[in-house]
């Protein structure tokens, strides 16, 4: 067996597995194949490992390849996942918690039979069991032009849909290679309870621009019918993406709300390109999350936001905080970029901070 260890190794030509052999990408590890990969070994002779320091990633360009990917669960939490191989259903998951979402009744579902299908590009919600696992993707690796039709369908939906990354690598939201029809710009990955969200160069709760491999996300669509399309370009070796800092992008301030343990972001921002109302390329929505003892913080408005940009020489901006248990709770301006000045009022004491 062959095990590639370097951080990163390249093979120029072709890469052949022959039968009973074995080459594993180690965890943190990237392997770039720019010929063709040949494996007459099977999934099992192409192993593409994962732990908790990260999963390996191989970029290639080969239309049948057949390997086995691993994706580590933490314990305890919801993940949101994808499938990096064709293939792949449900029964790999037997004994677990896995949940599709619906955008039309906005509502998560258990799948309950083993042969639902782990469809490219789109995102489940699977639970991971109190001493957490590694999973194993084992199908024909992902690659090429891949597209799924979203909706936004009347009350109560609201447009949200779960999908995720296809790819045994990560990708690069920003990148080319993208097709967002009717879709707004902001991505969402559910951490421990809140949203971690990026959009246009800044995120909140470490929310950025790299997926991570089997990392499924929210995106909103924004008029019916929507659709998200992927191809290679957008592919990218970072494989110690985190399972959910950014780019610095104009003056802003970034708000912190924390207690019992829990922290919440929201930013605003001051940009020429924005506008006072939502705006898709620049805004995300606010998305709860579901931990009581979690305060959240945001922006007022039209809809509440979690990044809001608005043009320059705005001078007030609505706060909203929903604290669901009794407790204390601390507002910080954790980052202020070309900011002199910022002033929070409490419109409940009138006290100015």
């Amino acid at each position: 067996g062959v095990s590639f260890s370097n951080v990163l190794t390249t093979v120029n030509g072709t890469l052949l597995i022959n039968s009973g052999k074995l080459v594993v990408i180690n965890p943190t590890k990237r392997l770039t194949v720019n010929g063709t990969i040949t494996n007459n070994a099977g999934s099992a002779g192409l192993v593409i490992q994962s732990d908790a320091t990260g999963t390996g990633s191989l970029i290639a360009n080969s239309s049948v390849v057949n390997a086995t990917v691993e994706r580590y669960i933490t314990g305890n939490r919801w993940h949101f996942i994808s499938s990096p191989v064709s293939g792949a259903v449900s029964g790999m998951f037997a004994g677990k918690y896995l949940q599709k979402f619906d955008e039309p009744t906005n509502t998560y579902s258990d799948i309950t039979t083993l042969t639902e299908p782990l469809v490219p590009l789109k995102g489940f919600s699977l639970w991971g069991d109190a001493a957490g696992f590694t999973s194993q993707f084992t199908g024909t690796l992902n690659t090429g032009n891949i597209s799924q039709n979203l909706t936004r369908s009347v009350s109560p939906g609201e447009g949200w849909n779960l999908v995720g990354n296809p790819y045994p690598c990560a990708i690069d939201w920003d990148a080319a290679g993208w097709t967002k029809t009717n879709i707004n710009n902001a991505i969402y990955i559910e951490r421990n309870g809140s949203w971690a969200t990026y959009i246009s160069g800044v995120g909140t709760l470490g929310g950025t621009q790299y997926i991570a491999t089997g990392q499924g996300f929210m995106v909103n669509v924004a008029t019916n019918p929507g659709t998200l399309g992927i191809s290679d370009a957008a592919k990218l070796h970072r494989p110690t993406t985190t399972y959910f800092k950014n780019t610095n992008s104009g003056s802003l301030v970034r708000l912190e709300v924390s207690g019992n343990d829990f922290t919440d972001e929201a930013i605003v921002r001051f940009m020429p390109e924005a506008t006072t109302e939502f705006d898709g390329q620049y805004d995300a929505h606010k998305l709860f999350g579901y931990i009581d003892e979690s305060a959240q913080i945001y922006t007022l408005g039209s809809t509440p936001l979690t990044i809001n940009s608005t043009v320059p020489g705005t001078r007030e901006i609505p706060m909203g905080i929903r604290a669901n248990t009794a407790g204390t709770y601390t507002i910080a301006a954790t980052e202020l970029a070309e900011m002199p000045v910022l002033t929070l009022e409490d419109s409940k004491t009138g006290i100015f901070t």
